[in-house]
């Protein structure tokens, strides 16, 4: 949730990629699925396929950095999880957020940030 930074209101509801997910198989778990969005045949964003979304579908975007697992020496990559940092330290959820808002009716994608005022 991400709120007003005046007021302390909710601006906006971020909640998880609803029950769309995609088959991707890992050597540990071969039947992992990897969230994601969908869209039905006339553009909407669907939950099941075929019917509209009933609510936006929000994608926080966070600015920071993504480094690999690494042997630190000989430098060869590792199946480990990755080191992310986010810089500044919770801009994704902070005042200063950025929002990808998908309309469930049309589809379209537009940018929400927190305006100067």
């Amino acid at each position: 949730m991400i709120n007003d930074p005046v007021s302390g209101q909710p601006l906006f509801n971020v909640y998880g990629f609803g029950t769309n997910a995609v088959p991707f198989p890992t050597a540990d778990a071969p039947a992992a699925v990897l969230p994601c969005i969908a869209f039905n045949y006339l553009g909407q964003l669907t939950t099941d396929g075929q019917n509209p979304a009933s609510r936006d579908e929000y994608i926080p975007l966070a600015r920071g950095s993504v480094f690999p697992a690494m042997d630190p020496s000989s430098k060869a990559l590792q199946f480990n999880p990755p080191s992310v940092t986010e810089t500044p330290p919770g801009n994704s959820t902070s005042s200063a957020f950025n929002l990808v808002d998908i309309d469930p009716l049309t589809g379209r994608a537009t940018l929400r940030f927190q305006k100067v005022q």
